[in-house]
């Protein structure tokens, strides 16, 4: 669900609320588009937590990869094929959401999402 307002029940800044877990199918994403700076801003987010949704990812380290949360880091993300390192909202180490310390969101979002023919 995108919302074009803010999340005011939370910290400020808030920019999306997704299940913390290692569930797969039936969640629920919510994005608040008042809350982001700019349009590509809220295209980052909205795919970063799409692909946190679907393919139960974390954050991740490397700068180029949609799942790193870091604002000015590249001009163009993609979902990157090499691992990267979990980490938090503060860029620390972590375990991710389904164990290890590890992943590749490339791999993970083709495991996810059937492919068309």
């Amino acid at each position: 669900m995108v919302f074009t307002s803010q999340y005011w029940a939370g910290s400020a800044g808030t920019t999306s609320i997704i299940p913390d877990s290692c569930r797969p199918g039936h969640q629920v994403l919510f994005l608040f588009g008042a809350a982001l700076p700019t349009r590509e801003r809220a295209c980052h987010v909205a795919l970063r937590s799409y692909a946190q949704m679907v393919a139960n990812l974390s954050f991740g380290d490397r700068c180029e990869d949609i799942l790193n949360d870091q604002m000015d880091c590249v001009q163009q993300r993609t979902f990157y094929d090499a691992e990267a390192n979990c980490i938090d909202g503060n860029a620390q180490p972590i375990t991710c959401r389904c164990g290890g310390t590890t992943q590749n969101s490339f791999v993970a979002m083709t495991s996810a999402l059937a492919t068309c023919e």
